[in-house]
């Protein structure tokens, strides 16, 4: 294989990957969602939705730093 069409490859490769995670992060996102409003029926969606997307964002390393999200 060339050194063009390595190149070619891996650059395709890296927006695949990136979506494959994203699509890991919204079945997780929604078997956590779940779970979570299962698990605490006491407080509202929104409550169980903004922790699932913080603890989602603490595993992917992907943190949120907009208001009302980074003071939750």
């Amino acid at each position: 294989m060339s050194e063009k069409s390595t190149l070619g490859f891996e650059s395709n490769l890296i927006p695949v990957m990136r979506e494959g995670v994203e699509v890991v992060k919204m079945i997780c996102f929604g078997k956590l969602s779940a779970s979570l409003v299962a698990r605490y029926p006491h407080q509202n969606k929104k409550y169980c939705s903004m922790l699932t997307g913080a603890v989602i964002n603490k595993i992917f390393g992907t943190p949120n730093n907009q208001e009302p999200f980074a003071s939750f």
